[in-house]
């Protein structure tokens, strides 16, 4: 999967950097359909949409013109059979260059897993099998169902999901939820720091919480929270916000990220405030359950994402000729102007679509959406359907429409306000995330179709801003029936979760001691005194010996009731451990004279496995560490 970030020509396939300044710039000659909101998102997705149809008229496998595209148009019930028949061929005929190892693997590249997230998304949209495209199981290493199907943080499969670092995860989060994957015997991860060993996601959860920025946040290096890393995290993590560890990672980011929102209503990433950071919040906030055009902690100045967003409109641009009568998105503003770019436009074109599905009580990546009625946007008018002359102004309400907010799987998910910080970082670095494409170059796209070819779908731009749902309008952008559906909101109901719990034991009685059979002279009698001191002998157990382990190690085993102490030694060298986080109900842990102490309560069960993070000072890097503690 390619890296989101494009400022290529300084680190290696990291996010792009442009001059701009803060306020977005808007094209008079889009003023109008710049400012016009039609309430429900159909005008604005139907627009991306016709754009990507065209530009996109010869689909590949790619993070540019595949499966981002593919996300657009499927999850808004866009996609032709036709465009679906070509993106689906293509896909085919990438996976068939692969080497029988990865066939083997269901692996699209040796290392990088992104790659198997990316086109589990795309081809989820087109209404593909995942779990048998072609006879590929692409879910299975991301699920860690791989030879061996261990699901541990020792397996093969997560240590090449982790390889890229935070994006891998993050992404194959996203796109086993999205495909509703689930391993054979999977259970729902209840605890994080608890070890299940029927799916990888606890590990991935895992992983991610380890990662974030002390302020809140997350980025690829540095101290600084990157709004699209940020983000793309918050996405993944929407699922699992009913876990408390989850929660307060949510909340502790949205707060950064509201502090970090300008006062046009946009975001910067290296600098540059960009179109597709815009786009990552939002589908971030979206997959909450939160309003962006209507929750106060990311509208300043009166301005929402929507608002920044929709200031990137351009012109489109295809083989080098632009097309106004195609609306598109740029990257960011150079000189004044706007200049289309297919990234932005792929990326941009998906946070409306989330935009759409979030006022249908719905998410962007929703498993089962089609099973869910009416997905094609209807198209609201917003004036009379006359296409004769340039369309006056749209009513001049704000690109902000008063809606009630759309209830969250999590309605606790985020619900905080901002401490401050600055971006230093790029956005994505995992190929799962659609690159930003360089300011200076012209939009990367494998297409290269003849224009003529479609110029005819949308006579002028002026038919574009108003169109309406017409029959006829809608039906020479879709060739398939699906073109114009009525609009049925569908909530999803939240998952709810239930953590049996072992009864306490009951300790068994000691045993009574035997009566004294003799001796007339009760009051003289030594030996019943005796025998009572025998029947006391088996039960003098005092406290139990303590385990000592004399390093710090990846495993240990502890019996219900006892305790274990780990002596703080790493690589011969003793350290000084503090605990970082454990499961408080199945343990108590603490550090006493160098040595963590460990002990597991009545209610930790016998056969599973608890972590217990620690992290240590080396050098002048805090190392964290996790102790998986099997109770027996």
């Amino acid at each position: 999967m390619r890296v989101k970030g494009a400022k290529k020509r300084v680190a290696i396939a990291l996010a792009a950097a442009l001059v701009v300044s803060g306020i977005g710039y808007v094209p008079k000659a889009d003023a109008e359909s710049v400012t016009q909101v039609t309430g429900d998102y159909s005008q604005e997705v139907n627009e991306v949409c016709d754009t990507m149809e065209f530009v996109v008229s010869d689909p590949a496998f790619g993070s540019v013109g595949g499966e981002w595209a593919a996300l657009v148009l499927g999850r808004a019930g866009r996609m032709t059979e036709e465009w679906k028949t070509k993106y689906l061929a293509a896909v085919k005929t990438s996976l068939d260059g692969m080497s029988e190892t990865l066939k083997a693997q269901n692996k699209l590249h040796s290392r990088k897993l992104t790659e198997n997230s990316r086109a589990i998304i795309g081809l989820y949209s087109a209404g593909a099998d995942v779990t048998d495209f072609y006879g590929w199981n692409l879910c299975a290493p991301l699920a860690g169902d791989n030879v061996g199907g261990d699901k541990t943080e020792e397996s093969q499969d997560y240590k090449d999901t982790i390889w890229q670092g935070i994006n891998g995860p993050v992404y194959a989060l996203i796109a086993l939820d999205y495909a509703g994957y689930k391993s054979e015997g999977e259970t729902k991860v209840t605890d994080v720091m608890e070890e299940n060993t029927t799916t990888l996601r606890d590990d991935y959860l895992n992983y991610i919480l380890s990662k974030k920025i002390p302020g809140g946040g997350w980025a690829l290096s540095g101290t600084s929270a990157d709004p699209d890393i940020t983000m793309m995290a918050v996405q993944a993590l929407s699922k699992y916000t009913y876990l408390p560890e989850v929660n307060d990672a949510v909340e502790s980011a949205l707060t950064v990220m509201s502090s970090k929102q300008n006062a046009q209503g946009g975001y910067s990433s290296w600098g540059s405030v960009n179109a597709e950071s815009i786009s990552q919040v939002i589908c971030g906030l979206t997959m909450l359950g939160i309003d962006p055009t209507t929750d106060e902690r990311f509208i300043k100045n009166g301005n929402t994402l929507v608002d920044a967003l929709k200031s990137f409109s351009a012109d489109c641009v295809k083989d080098n000729v632009t097309y106004s009568e195609y609306r598109g998105y740029a990257h960011a503003e150079q000189n004044g102007v706007m200049k289309y770019n297919q990234m932005a436009t792929e990326q941009a074109g998906y946070a409306m679509v989330a935009l759409w599905c979030q006022k249908k009580g719905q998410k962007l990546y929703q498993n089962g959406f089609r099973d869910i009625p009416d997905t094609t946007p209807t198209v609201t008018p917003i004036a009379t359907p006359e296409v004769t002359e340039t369309p006056t102004a749209a009513p001049s309400e704000p690109a902000v429409p008063t809606v009630t907010p759309v209830q969250s799987e999590n309605p606790d998910a985020g619900e905080t306000a901002a401490p401050s910080a600055v971006p230093t970082m790029t956005p994505s670095a995992a190929p799962t995330t659609p690159a930003s494409a360089v300011p200076t170059k012209a939009p990367a796209t494998p297409v290269t179709p003849a224009p003529t070819a479609v110029a005819t779908k949308i006579p002028t731009p002026t038919a574009v801003a108003t169109k309406t749902p017409a029959p006829t309008a809608v039906a020479t952008k879709m060739p398939t029936p699906t073109a114009v559906a009525t609009k049925i909101p569908v909530i999803p109901t939240p998952a709810t979760t239930t953590k049996p719990e072992n009864p306490d034991i009951v300790p068994t009685a000691t045993p009574k001691a035997p009566e004294p059979m003799k001796t007339p002279e009760a009051t003289k009698a030594p030996e019943p005194t005796k025998t009572p001191e025998t029947a006391k002998k088996p039960a003098v157990t005092k406290a139990p010996e303590t385990t000592v382990i004399s390093k710090i190690v990846k495993k240990a085993a502890v019996e219900k009731g006892k305790k274990i102490t780990i002596k703080a030694i790493v690589n011969g060298k003793k350290v000084k451990c503090k605990v970082s986080s454990y499961n408080k109900k199945a343990l108590k842990v603490t550090v006493k004279n160098g040595k963590l102490v460990i002990k597991a309560k009545k209610k930790a069960k016998a056969g599973k496995t608890y972590k217990v993070v620690i992290k240590y000072k080396k050098g002048k890097k805090t190392v964290k560490k996790t102790v998986k503690i099997t109770v027996k």
